[in-house]
């Protein structure tokens, strides 16, 4: 709630009470003396009166005459006779959200008994007849003489049943209504069981009454959004509600349920949380308290349309968050060119694609990879790896789509200190946790256990300004919000955008990846000084993969150039299209994450070629402001070599994290 929201309602509330009369009881007579009252309360709201005035008088039994005091006939009796009489609180008000109805007492300014509840004695201030203790006690045990309400007065709504006297600052509410009102009238009975033992006098109190009115409320809306622009049915309609308060809570209609042809509806989300029918969604108001809400409705194609590879989430438990689109798919004929169609479109020689990597996380589980078949015992497929159809699936994704599913891997513990990559076979994938994200881990080809799905880290600090010669900053993460820094200069940002898939991971500075100025491989060394290791953003016992600077690789230092050596043959040569989709096949998985380049490098923020093109930091350097990154592209790939794959630390790219054993 703005500031200005809190002094309005505070405004809307402000109550100005004018009533200060006396009871007054005597051994023969017991007189309650009830004021004229003018009670209202004004609001104001960004400059613009609101006149929302509520009146207040008291009134006699008749509901008609008004009245400054209540005198009753006191009846005595040695154990206790009980005598009640009543009036109106009568009300008016022109306010549309109707007035609220508060009761205290009060006594006269001075007296050394003010702001009690008790019946005082004027000649005698030291008698008094207190208040009931008890509330809510029943007429006829409050009229028991000799009871244990002898020598005690209370209040009453319906004469009833009796309540004690509310003391001066503390309010009792004892009406609201909801719509504007005239002479609208509220009985008050007031009782007193009084005995012979009563010191003689003339007894008085004062009741004040506070009318309110309530504040307007305020329209709160829920949206409902398709979510595509195919044709669906059963959306629910918009819902609109009043709420007083700065927020409100909708109920998700049960039914109807939206239905799309040849998808499956998955809930609605408002860009964070899922929504179910039936769940409940707070929706917080704004500046002058207006509240709007949007869902959406989510999608899972049930693979009933042809030519679409459809992804399915396929979680073991749980239910997983995000969404991604299904493939399209469309085969290259004479009339037939990619730029006319919104879909993926391979030859009709080839008949190779390249699939899309998951959009999904699933709470303490990692992504392994998909799969033919949703046990996972059909064909396994990376994240972004170009696949050939075989005629099955030609033939199947030509008549009811082809599905692909996503398997998960539950967390086996924390990454940090993990020491269990010895014990696992070669091409056997686990998941660790790591700052509250689950990450699936597998022993490659090397012989050494890698995180098969990119760092998705964030950091708190934010607003550091990078240049190409001041890039040894720490702690800091590229966010792809669209800023043009100053003078040249490339803003680091902290979080994560909300647009980046799952497993294209977060971009990171070199020195936000080494996390320290110091701690990193050496260059232009001897080799065996490369065999330190950097753990940088990575977990205790992992570390940021290294690289070399000439063609001596070693198994246990220079990690891009041996697992390049294994998956593709060579230490040296650039390599083919065939070893770079080798190392986005399972479980590889390396995922095509783009790079992100400031002002300096390039015009305007950008992601660039995400998906398409793939970096990957390394822990050497080059020279002071430059340090080496693994390269990956469809057709090529280059394992960070010294004076080829060098740029300016200030860069954003991926990174993925090797356990030390």
């Amino acid at each position: 709630m703005s500031l200005m929201n809190k002094v309005w309602k505070s405004k809307l509330l402000g109550v100005s009470k004018f009533l200060s009369t006396a009871f007054c009881l005597g051994m023969s007579a017991y007189s309650m003396l009830f004021g004229g009252a003018s009670v209202f309360a004004n609001s104001n709201k960004l400059s613009v009166e609101v006149d929302n005035g509520v009146a207040v008088r008291i009134v006699d039994k008749t509901g008609e005459t008004a009245i400054s005091s209540l005198d009753m006939e006191l009846l005595i009796s040695p154990r206790g006779a009980f005598t009640s009489d009543f009036f109106d609180v009568e009300v008016s008000t022109s306010n549309p959200a109707g007035y609220s109805l508060y009761m205290s007492s009060d006594y006269q300014a001075g007296s050394p008994v003010a702001h009690t509840t008790d019946l005082v004695n004027i000649e005698d201030p030291t008698h008094t007849i207190p208040s009931l203790v008890t509330e809510d006690v029943p007429k006829t045990d409050f009229a028991a003489p000799g009871g244990a309400y002898v020598n005690r007065w209370g209040w009453s709504k319906d004469g009833i049943r009796f309540d004690p006297v509310p003391v001066y600052d503390t309010d009792v509410q004892i009406k609201t209504t909801r719509t504007e009102t005239n002479k609208d009238l509220t009985p008050i009975h007031v009782g007193v069981n009084a005995n012979s033992d009563m010191v003689s006098g003339t007894y008085r109190n004062n009741l004040v009454f506070s009318a309110v009115g309530n504040p307007m409320p305020t329209e709160y809306t829920l949206y409902f959004d398709p979510g595509t622009e195919d044709e669906v049915a059963n959306l629910p309609e918009t819902m609109t509600e009043s709420d007083s308060g700065s927020s409100h809570t909708f109920t998700v209609p049960a039914s109807p349920v939206p239905t799309r042809p040849g998808f499956t509806f998955a809930g609605y989300t408002d860009g964070e949380d899922t929504y179910w029918p039936s769940d409940e969604i707070t929706v917080y108001g704004g500046e002058g308290f207006v509240g709007t809400g949007t869902l959406m409705a989510q999608w899972r194609s049930d693979c009933s349309t042809p030519y679409r590879i459809c992804y399915k989430t396929n979680e073991p438990s749980g239910e997983v968050s995000g969404t991604m689109d299904n493939q399209s798919i469309v085969y290259m004929t004479s009339s037939t060119s990619a730029g006319e169609v919104d879909a993926t479109v391979i030859s009709g020689t080839t008949n190779q694609l390249t699939l899309f990597p998951p959009n999904w996380t699933l709470d303490g589980y990692g992504f392994k990879g998909w799969n033919t078949k949703a046990d996972g015992t059909g064909t396994w497929y990376g994240p972004n790896e170009t696949i050939t159809l075989t005629s099955e699936q030609k033939t199947q994704l030509a008549s009811t789509g082809l599905p692909i599913y996503a398997q998960w891997v539950a967390s086996a513990g924390n990454m940090s200190g993990w020491t269990g990559c010895s014990s696992l076979a070669s091409g056997a994938v686990t998941a660790l946790k790591y700052e509250d994200e689950t990450y699936a881990v597998a022993k490659l080809a090397d012989g050494r256990c890698w995180t098969i799905e990119n760092l998705r880290t964030d950091s708190a600090d934010a607003g550091q300004y990078l240049t190409q010669f001041s890039s040894n900053v720490h702690d800091k993460q590229y966010n792809l919000t669209n800023v043009i820094g100053t003078g040249g200069a490339t803003p680091i940002l902290s979080g994560t955008n909300e647009y980046m898939w799952k497993l294209y991971g977060g971009y990171y500075s070199w020195a936000s990846v080494i996390n320290s100025t110091k701690s990193y491989s050496t260059y232009h060394g001897n080799p065996s000084t490369t065999t330190q290791t950097t753990q940088g953003l990575c977990p205790a016992g992992w570390h940021v993969p290294r690289s070399w600077y000439d063609n001596t690789q070693q198994s246990d230092h220079a990690e891009f150039s041996y697992l390049n050596y294994v998956l593709n043959g060579s230490y040296t040569a650039t390599g083919t299209a065939a070893g770079s989709n080798n190392w986005r096949k399972y479980p590889n998985n390396f995922v095509f994450s783009g790079i992100w380049y400031g002002p300096a490098k390039n015009t305007g923020n950008s992601s660039r070629q995400r998906g398409t093109y793939g970096y990957y930091w390394s822990s050497t350097v080059q020279k002071q402001q430059y340090a080496l990154y693994m390269y990956l592209f469809s057709d090529t790939i280059n394992p960070s070599y010294y004076g080829a794959l060098a740029l300016g630390k200030y860069v954003g790219r991926s990174l993925r994290c090797v356990a030390d054993y």
